[in-house]
């Protein structure tokens, strides 16, 4: 799925498991709390392993590709989803991020999202011990940008202070709600290099 270039794929792994004997060095509880944000946004409050959330709206089983298909179907039938076009280029050491106005679009956040495409974990403990796990791009560093009130905008950002020495790419979102409860994903756009 994450090679697909109509889908963007990101692995935010959780760390409720820690306790098992092992913490995945690639988790965070930053991740485990958006998850937990997500299920209580959706009113549903379902949060489990492997979980995909789709377009900011929904979930499905990660391992279950029939159903993660049907909801990105289901899910980019929605008006607010991906209705946002957002431009976001590298230039001269910084990345720059432009957003017209859109009046009618939810209010929301503006996201930088630092990512290693590839990662590689060997396990060392728990009922995965001496096995390797293989992630696609993981999220290392999420640094707001600013709010999204539907008004044009534009961020500069110094690329070595949105990365981290792991990430290789960047990826801008704008996501309605708020960082504690997120929406809906309004917009992304992969950082291209000029």
């Amino acid at each position: 799925m994450a090679e697909r270039p109509d889908v963007v794929v990101l692995s935010l792994p959780v760390d409720y498991w820690d306790y098992l004997g092992w913490k995945d060095t690639l988790a965070s509880p930053m991740f485990s709390a958006r998850q937990r944000a997500y299920a209580m946004e959706r009113g549903d409050r379902q949060v489990y392993t492997p979980q995909t959330v789709v377009n900011g709206v929904t979930h499905a089983l990660g391992s279950d590709l029939d159903a993660i298909e049907a909801a990105i179907t289901s899910t980019s039938r929605r008006e607010e989803v991906l209705s946002l076009p957002v431009r976001a280029r590298e230039h001269d050491g910084r990345i720059e991020v432009e957003l017209d106005e859109h009046p009618s679009s939810p209010k929301g956040e503006i996201w930088l999202i630092a990512v290693a495409s590839k990662q590689q974990v060997a396990i060392e403990r728990g009922e995965n011990a001496e096995r390797k796990v293989s992630y696609s791009n993981v999220v290392r560093k999420m640094t707001r940008l600013g709010p999204w009130k539907g008004k044009p905008c534009r961020f500069a950002v110094a690329r070595d202070d949105a990365m981290t020495k792991d990430a290789d790419r960047v990826l801008v979102v704008v996501q309605a709600g708020n960082g504690g409860m997120p929406g809906a994903i309004l917009g992304a756009a992969w950082v291209s290099e000029h």
